[in-house]
């Protein structure tokens, strides 16, 4: 079996060490020309772009790009495992499963995580370790349910800039445009695929620890927790979330990870986000 995902999951580079996944780049525009998010443009580079005052679009990968994919690992393995980000946010998940009935050598089984970031790449990381395992795709099915079920992915914003300017303020029910200097506190809704708002603070401090403040109401203090923060070029902010998440929780923290291009166009830098999960999920693939 063979797992696909897309460029919206964010990673640490030591998660994908020694595993075999394959993404499907989204794209970012910048004016007239078109990247393939993590290929044509590093996130090092894109941040630079943001920087320079540029305002960026993103898109979906094409059917095309899907069926290219699908037909190619066909020929290693016709057991595939595609798992994307939310198909409420976005048209990626379609654009797969059209592409899949157009490769009938492949048996492509598909997954929508709900989300964006981290919890698609958890979801990626932990099917990609199950299939090396030998779990069967009941099995790791199972698993990637219960992350949905279980995972709790939060993050704030430093500012609503690109958002407005991307059309997407009707996600971020109760925000209105003209509040430019509010950090909103946003969450994911996995079951629905949507992001809601938990709140708002006015300082980018307070809006980082508010995040830990949100879990503990969603876990017990001392709770076991797999613990990954992501960040755009906000390393002071993963600090700050860091160590007020050690005073509160048995941390098993995964290394931080880079915010791509994907969500750090409609955020921006100085995004801090975090995906929290009960360590007991993961146990039968420490």
């Amino acid at each position: 079996m063979l797992v696909v995902t897309d460029s919206a999951a964010d990673f640490a580079p030591e998660q994908l060490e020694g595993l075999k996944i394959h993404v499907v780049p989204l794209y970012v525009i910048f004016g007239e020309t078109t990247y393939r998010s993590g290929v044509d443009i590093s996130h090092e580079n894109f941040y630079l772009r943001l920087r320079g005052g540029e305002m960026p679009r993103t898109s979906q990968p094409s059917v095309g790009e899907f069926v290219s994919v699908y037909r190619e690992l066909a020929k290693q393995d016709p057991e595939i495992l595609s798992i994307h980000l939310s198909s409420a946010l976005s048209g990626t998940l379609s654009a797969a499963r059209t592409a899949a009935a157009m490769v009938p050598e492949a048996r492509v089984t598909f997954f929508d995580t709900g989300g964006v970031s981290v919890i698609v790449g958890w979801c990626a990381e932990m099917a990609a370790k199950a299939v090396q395992a030998g779990w069967s795709l009941e099995r790791i099915l199972q698993l990637l349910n219960r992350i949905r079920d279980k995972m709790f992915g939060i993050f704030m914003l430093p500012t609503l800039k690109y958002i407005v300017a991307g059309g997407r303020v009707g996600h971020l029910k109760g925000l209105v445009g003209s509040l430019m200097n509010i950090k909103p506190i946003m969450a994911f809704d996995l079951k629905a695929g949507t992001i809601i708002e938990l709140g708002k603070e006015f300082s980018l401090r307070r809006a980082i620890l508010a995040q830990a403040d949100y879990i503990a109401k969603r876990f017990s203090p001392g709770s076991p927790l797999r613990i990954q923060i992501a960040h755009s070029q906000n390393s002071e902010g993963v600090t700050i979330l860091t160590e007020r998440l050690k005073s509160l929780f048995k941390c098993h923290f995964l290394p931080p990870a880079t915010i791509g291009p994907v969500l750090g166009a409609h955020g921006g830098e100085g995004i801090v986000g975090v995906g929290v999960a009960p360590m007991e999920i993961f146990e039968d693939l420490a």
